[in-house]
């Protein structure tokens, strides 16, 4: 967990300068370049932001170093068959990072998921196929034109105001109860299915994620935005090349024409005929905008060496060893605090006895057990010994396991279950018998 969250944050911080980058620089670029490659581009960004495991160089060249994380402890309380004892757990800061970082991103998945599915069942329920002849044969010429084979479905919703394309698998535009004529229809026809040519709904579920992913990050909020309005203008640019003026113009009117009615009801995961706000003045000065401009190629080339270099240099992987030198760190030392804790406090323990303290523990080759008991008098003689005794199977039969003051490591032959007891190995009794018996895996 602590490995990867570096891998995330350190990829959200150098996307972030990236994206930041190239959101600054789109203006300029939009003069020049095709919408259309801009917005492959963008693809380029997003596969960076989800795809944290890039190649990286075998030795980093600018290093980063990860602050120590604090240690919460959370003690509880657990009913064993010897009586009541502690138990003294902790848990590293990185696991509760992790834990509020994967809540947030499942709730914004699974809310997405649920209007999408809402919105799809009010176009089940309340969708109405549209049975005019004109409309139909006016989708299925344009869909022979732009030679998509696969049958979309053409539906009146009364919910709507925009017209947008839904479905992964069984597309189908769906259309607002506005009357349109058909140029307005051809237009609008062609628009989705371009975003069908374009695999759009499959380009904005990979945002989505993307947001879900970095969801603490505001600049995936922002990247999203210009995302969707970058998508317009490569569908709108693709609709009017080698158009007329007037033709252009006609397109213009027929985009203003539907906003005035403004939006009822969305979806994340479908297109849109238009959408509110500053894009559309955009998209407008776009579309009439007939002066000739460049292809991308080499402009998207450039823009995926420079991603895959911004993350061989900085590295966020856990896979290198300078990154996760501190949370390989905070891992063994969270490894190292995993213990459970016996509490030992004998009034009086005749010669000879032992008393059950707690049980039964697995244990593990590797595990070790430490403790520190005194008596009454404060002696640490080995007088008092710590027996593991194996009850695991038909046989019942005991180990001793003779103690030095610094503990004992369990090795592969001493591993299994076992109950822990206090033994007196004198023969007269002991007083006060007190201390803690830890078991650290």
């Amino acid at each position: 967990m602590p490995a990867f969250l570096a891998t995330l944050l350190g990829s959200s911080a150098v996307m972030s300068v990236l994206s930041i980058g190239y959101l600054a620089s789109a203006p300029y670029l939009s003069k020049r370049y095709s919408a259309k490659w801009l917005y492959y581009i963008w693809l380029i960004v997003i596969l960076g932001w989800i795809l944290p495991f890039w190649p990286k160089l075998q030795h980093q060249l600018l290093p980063v170093s990860i602050p120590e994380l604090p240690v919460i402890p959370v003690m509880e309380e657990a009913n064993l068959a010897a009586g009541v004892i502690q138990h003294a757990a902790s848990i590293p800061l990185w696991w509760i990072i992790g834990g509020v970082w994967g809540i947030g991103a499942a709730v914004i998945l699974a809310y997405n998921v649920w209007r999408h599915q809402r919105f799809l069942r009010l176009v089940n329920r309340w969708g109405e196929d549209v049975t005019d002849p004109k409309a139909l044969l006016l989708l299925e010429s344009l869909q022979e034109d732009m030679n998509i084979r696969k049958q979309v479905r053409l539906l009146s919703c009364s919910f709507i105001t925009s017209p947008m394309m839904v479905g992964f698998f069984r597309p189908m535009i769906l259309m607002p109860s506005l009357p349109m004529d058909a140029d307005e229809l051809a237009f609008v026809f062609r628009h989705e299915l371009i975003h069908y040519k374009q695999h759009d709904l499959w380009y904005k579920s990979l945002v989505l994620v993307t947001t879900a992913v970095h969801w603490f990050n505001p600049i995936v909020y922002v990247m999203a935005k210009s995302i969707e309005v970058q998508c317009e203008l490569s569908c709108d640019e693709r609709l009017v090349r080698e158009t007329s003026l007037e033709q252009r113009q006609r397109y213009s009117e027929t985009i203003i024409s539907l906003i005035k009615r403004g939006t009822k009801l969305q979806t994340s995961l479908s297109t849109h005929f238009y959408r509110e706000g500053n894009s559309v003045r955009t998209r407008i000065f776009r579309i009439m905008d007939n002066t000739p401009k460049k292809t991308g190629i080499s402009l998207l080339c450039f823009a995926l060496v420079v991603i895959m270099g911004a993350r061989m240099v900085f590295a966020f992987s856990p896979a290198n060893q300078e990154i996760v030198a501190g949370t390989a760190k905070q891992e063994s030392l969270y490894k190292q605090k995993k213990k459970q804790i016996i509490d030992v406090d004998v009034q009086r323990l005749e010669g000879r006895a032992m008393v059950p303290m707690a049980g039964t523990y697995s244990l593990q080759a590797g595990d070790k057990v430490r403790y520190d008991i005194r008596t009454e008098s404060g002696s640490q003689d080995f007088v008092i010994k710590l027996v593991l005794q194996d009850n695991t199977g038909s046989e019942h039969k005991e180990t001793w396991l003779a103690m030095p003051k610094q503990g004992l490591e369990i090795t592969e032959e001493q591993a299994g279950s076992y109950c822990v007891f206090v033994y007196n190995k004198q023969e007269t009794p002991l007083h006060g018998i007190q201390g803690f018996i830890k078991i650290i895996r």
